[in-house]
């Protein structure tokens, strides 16, 4: 995780399994706001599907209203956590046309 980013991270530590779903339905699993709050993220998992759901909100400043979001669905948790990463590394081109 990115030390500029204010992250809430409950995700466990090994691929959803059967010896491991209750912890997977805890909301918020991974969660954070870039340093000025611009930016937002938030990952839950959809054990129907199964998948992650990773949304990505680019928040308007002057007026507090969300400007753009964005959603993913990784399969796996590395692929949830490199799409974080990503994320925060470069949050703005998530919302680039080539990116959606």
């Amino acid at each position: 995780m990115n030390p500029t980013w204010h992250t809430t991270d409950r995700l466990p530590k090994a691929e959803p399994d059967n010896t491991n779903q209750a912890a997977y339905c805890a909301p918020q699993l991974l969660a954070g706001a870039s340093a000025d709050g611009r930016f937002i993220f938030d990952a839950v998992y959809d054990a129907a599907a199964p998948r992650f759901v990773l949304t990505f909100i680019e928040i308007n400043t002057a007026f507090g209203f969300i400007e753009r979001e964005k959603r993913l669905y990784p399969a796996s948790r590395a692929e949830l956590l490199a799409a974080v990463s990503a994320f925060q590394a470069a949050p703005a081109q998530a919302f680039t046309a080539a990116s959606e």
